[in-house]
């Protein structure tokens, strides 16, 4: 009894400390433009069939048409090779964007996620070179499936 007790107190102190880092940073007055300050993040890993990523990018000001969004997911925080992207333009008005990317199959219960803002194409795309910025700034946000949602220090 005393070891269950114990495992639900770890499960419920888990929790709180996942939930407690979803807010938002101060936005980075550095980033130019300011749509294209990426000031939190959130998500998940479910992988069910098909094994998919939900992540939530939250901003400083609305997103802008000319900047593209990206949100990379790794296999765990030393990969360097991603198992998935996805890239959307700004619409003038979101100060969240939801990425929901399939398929990303992995061969234990644990991702890692960043996000990038850069110059986008005039056609879609990301213009390279053009890196406006990083969340975080360095590593990845590592997510494990069936914990909760990601977020803490992600900005």
């Amino acid at each position: 009894m005393r070891k269950a007790v114990l495992g639900v107190a770890a499960v419920v102190a888990l929790a709180t400390l996942v939930f407690a880092g979803l807010g938002s940073a101060a936005p980075d007055e550095n980033v130019k433009p300011r749509c294209a300050d990426i000031i939190g993040g959130s998500g998940g890993y479910f992988p069910g069939e098909p094994p998919e990523v939900e992540f939530t990018v939250r901003l400083a000001e609305s997103s802008c048409s000319n900047v593209a969004y990206t949100i990379v997911v790794l296999d765990d925080a030393t990969s360097t090779t991603p198992l998935a992207t996805a890239t959307q333009q700004g619409d003038g008005t979101s100060t969240s964007l939801l990425f929901t990317i399939n398929e990303v199959a992995n061969d234990d219960d644990t991702i890692c996620v960043y996000a990038t803002t850069s110059k986008a194409k005039k056609n879609g795309g990301v213009k390279e070179g053009k890196l406006y910025d990083r969340a975080p700034d360095t590593g990845c946000l590592e997510i494990t499936a069936g914990v909760g949602p990601g977020g803490s220090d992600f900005n």
